[in-house]
């Protein structure tokens, strides 16, 4: 995770995944929410194409 001063974000990337996963925000609270959201996303994707969430 990191802050981008410019964009006065903070963003991250959920790593060792085969998908990427990423999220941003501008408050801890916003982080948090993007984080579960992404996550969300991804197993609904992976279930959508038929296959296990797999590292």
């Amino acid at each position: 995770m990191a802050f981008d001063e410019e964009a006065e974000l903070f963003h991250g990337e959920v790593i060792h995944l085969r998908d990427v996963i990423t999220f941003q925000g501008a408050t801890v609270q916003e982080l948090m929410q993007a984080f579960v959201g992404s996550v969300e996303d991804d197993l609904a994707f992976c279930k959508e194409r038929g296959e296990q969430p797999r590292p």
